[in-house]
Parts: structure tokens; C-alpha cells; sequence
């Protein structure tokens, strides 16, 4: 493989001449550092939003999770807060969802064992 020789460039952001620098480099060492912090920062705002955004959907409950809590259809995994009974029963619900379900049926407890 061939060596590459070191060259004068200038900088692509300030335009300062780079004098016996690598072919491959782009910016001065100010710039560099500049860049590198801003991509820092960038990436921690990134970080932050997907945080905010996995905390929002924890908090988005479904408006039926009070009167459906204890139902043996009912779902709370991580993704969906939501009646599962088409899937329990192969049909769809003859109901709405909530306070005016005709079809809840309680969870079993577990027995106590001795």
C-alpha cells in the first residue's frame, strides 16, 4: 500500500492553511475541537429526547385502564396498555371498551399455598 504524503490544506470550516498535514484531514485543530464538542452535545440532546419520549409513552395510559385493571383481557405489557379480547376469543368485542363492558371477566387469584 502506497504512503501517503503529508500536504498543506486549508481548513474546510475557517479556511486557515494546514501546513505538512495528512491528505485525509479536513479541519484545523480549533474547528476539529468545535466539531467534536458539538457532536457531543448533539448526541446527549438526541439521548435526552428518546429518554423524554419513552418516559411520555410510559405516562399515555389508556383513558379505559381504570375500570379495565383486574380484567382477565386486559394487556399492560411495556407497548400496549389495551383489551385483548379478540385475541382471547377469536371474535370481536360486542362492547365498548370501559365502563360499559358487558364481557370483563375477573383474573383468577392464585391459591395460597401452605
Amino acid at each position: 500500500m502506497a504512503k501517503l504524503d503529508n500536504v498543506d490544506k486549508t481548513c474546510v470550516d475557517c479556511g486557515v492553511l494546514m501546513v505538512n498535514v495528512s491528505p485525509m484531514k479536513k479541519y484545523c485543530e480549533s474547528c476539529a475541537r468545535k466539531r467534536k464538542r458539538l457532536a457531543t452535545v448533539r448526541h446527549a440532546e438526541r439521548k435526552k429526547t428518546a429518554n423524554m419520549v419513552k418516559q411520555q409513552m410510559k405516562q399515555v395510559r389508556n383513558p379505559n385502564a381504570q375500570y379495565c385493571a383486574g380484567c382477565a383481557h386486559w394487556s399492560s405489557d411495556d407497548n400496549c396498555h389495551c383489551c385483548n379480547y379478540i385475541f382471547n376469543m377469536g371474535h370481536r368485542r360486542p362492547c365498548p371498551p370501559g365502563k360499559d363492558c358487558t364481557v370483563r371477566k375477573n383474573k383468577r387469584k392464585r391459591k395460597e399455598t401452605k
